[in-house]
C-alpha cells in the first residue's frame, strides 16, 4: 500500500540505478566503514588510558559542594524544621538563609 503523499518521481535526465552498482556501492561504503573502525581502534593506546586516568582523578578530587556555590544548597528530604538550620543535602552545610537555596539559574 503507498500512501499518496510519498510519490517518488523519477527526474527525467536521471540514469536509472542498476544492480552492478548498488553492490559497488555497498562495497564501497563497507570499506570505508572497516577503515575507520581499524583507525579507531589503533588510536587506542596506553597513553590514551593513562590520560584519561588522570582526568578521572582530578575530577574526583574538585570540590563536591561546587555545584552548591554554583546554583546553592539543596534541602533535605526532611525540609526545613523551624527553630533548626537544615544542612544540605549535596555538601553538608548549615544553610542559614532561604536566599541560600538552589535556583534553575546560576548566581
Amino acid at each position: 500500500m503507498y500512501h499518496r503523499s510519498v510519490i517518488v518521481k523519477r527526474a527525467a535526465d536521471a540514469a536509472p540505478v542498476s544492480k552492478e552498482k548498488i553492490s559497488t556501492m555497498k562495497a564501497k561504503e563497507q570499506r570505508a566503514h572497516d577503515l575507520k573502525e581499524s583507525v579507531g581502534f589503533q588510536r587506542t593506546s596506553i597513553w590514551d588510558h593513562l590520560s584519561d586516568l588522570w582526568t578521572i582523578v582530578l575530577y574526583g578530587l574538585r570540590p563536591k559542594n561546587k555545584q552548591c556555590i554554583s546554583y546553592g544548597h539543596s534541602l533535605p528530604a526532611s525540609g526545613w524544621v523551624q527553630g533548626r538550620k537544615p544542612k544540605c543535602a549535596d555538601c553538608g552545610e548549615a544553610i542559614s538563609d532561604p536566599e541560600e537555596l538552589r535556583k534553575a539559574l546560576p548566581r
